[in-house]
């Protein structure tokens, strides 16, 4: 399906498209929609924001994409500013065209423009600016998720306790969209309704970032190999707010996490190429499931449905490693080995982990033996490891200890 146009024909809205007319009336709608606007001027940028590549793509096709991924097909881009060339763009995307004449009062008016073509029934729908183009697909699943949970509530995304981008926003709400004669834009409608907001914290630092300057592409290029890695602060959020864990585990998480990093950056400084985002992911995350039977798959099963799937094939391994065919050492040895220099939350030597673990134990034989081959598997990947940095990694260690 190609890109579709509206226009009107005798007070009705029809659409154009590659199958002829059709009266909107009579087509049956998707329970969501989506509204991109991408109508502005963005002169700060120098470019059209739209249309600048990300990682092989425009800013409005990831959007796309995006919404694609959740099963949401009702998308609507609205278009002013330079039209005609991202029309040329998206003329395969099978999206629908809204064209904005009055794009120039600013970004409510092109949300208005694009309510007014949604189906009446539309159950709730996203705002999703083109120039916020980095929100991940899971920020929109969980969304839709919580949506089912509040129907008729304003579903508002947040990273750290600040609201971001797309909120989510009942089919009831269309009508009071399209009459308001406010100046305050979006942000004053959602306030004028604010007793209808519900705020859902989720792992997702993109919902705040938009492209407004060079500045912001650069930023927004940067972050592009890591999108699919929590960063630091969104790990603490599925912690600390989406998916506690007690304080014991947290601590012990940032301490391993420490551990990681000590010994990731030494190998990375003799040539080992490792990813040290991956390696402070995988390490604050490693226990997200701890408490739970087979803690360590159903962590990695949780992170592989944020689709954070290399941090879950990580975690996935942390308390059984098979060991490495080519013998190179990567993230999932380096995590396993360094959560085993961690007791609660203390730097401590293996023999004293090991020693610690088998005295829990004592008449289990099993468990022992479970403890024993672990404590191999680790002293192997530390002997392969200070064979690489001709360095005894309790000396590395001892300022961690120390703390």
């Amino acid at each position: 399906m190609g890109f579709v146009r509206f226009h009107f024909h005798g007070g009705l809205p029809f659409l154009m498209g590659r199958t002829g007319v059709q009266n909107l009336s009579k087509m049956k709608k998707d329970a969501y929609s989506a509204v991109i606007p991408a109508a502005g001027f963005g002169s700060r940028m120098g470019h059209l924001k739209p249309l600048l590549p990300l990682d092989g793509r425009t800013a409005v096709e990831r959007l796309i994409s995006i919404f694609r991924e959740n099963g949401i097909e009702d998308i609507y881009v609205v278009v002013g500013h330079r039209q005609s060339e991202i029309i040329r763009i998206l003329e395969s995307a099978g999206v629908q065209i809204v064209e904005n004449p009055w794009f120039q009062e600013g970004m409510f008016s092109s949300i208005v423009q694009g309510v007014r073509r949604m189906a009446s029934d539309t159950d709730a729908f996203f705002i999703l600016p083109a120039d916020i183009p980095l929100v991940r697909p899971v920020t929109i699943r969980l969304l839709l998720s919580e949506n089912k949970k509040n129907p008729g509530k304003i579903v508002h995304p947040c990273f750290q306790g600040k609201r971001g981008h797309p909120p989510l926003i009942p089919g009831e709400l269309m009508d009071p969209i399209l009459k308001d004669r406010s100046e305050g834009g979006l942000r004053s409608f959602l306030e004028e309704h604010r007793h209808l907001a519900v705020d859902l914290e989720v792992p997702d630092r993109n919902i705040l970032f938009d492209l407004d300057d060079p500045e912001d592409y650069r930023e927004a290029l940067s972050r592009l190999p890591s999108y699919d890695v929590p960063t630091p602060e969104e790990c603490e959020v599925l912690l600390t707010r989406m998916h506690p864990a007690s304080d014991l585990v947290v601590r012990h998480s940032r301490r391993v996490s420490k551990v990681a990093e000590v010994i990731g950056n030494a190998l990375i400084q003799s040539g080992v190429a490792l990813d040290p985002a991956l390696i402070r992911a995988a390490a604050l995350l490693h226990d997200i499931a701890k408490g739970e039977r087979n803690h360590a798959e159903k962590g990695a099963a949780l992170l592989r449905r944020m689709q954070f799937h290399r941090v879950a094939d990580i975690v996935a391994r942390h308390t059984e490693l098979p060991q490495p065919e080519d013998g190179e050492i990567r993230e999932a040895e380096l995590l396993y080995l360094a959560d085993k220099f961690v007791a609660e939350e203390r730097v401590v030597s293996l023999e004293e982990r090991f020693r610690q673990s088998k005295d829990r134990v004592p008449t289990n034989p099993v468990a022992r033996e479970n403890i024993r081959r672990r404590c191999e598997a680790a002293a192997s990947v530390k002997r392969r490891i200070e064979k690489r940095l001709l360095l005894s990694l309790d000396e590395l260690l001892l300022p961690q200890r120390e703390k």
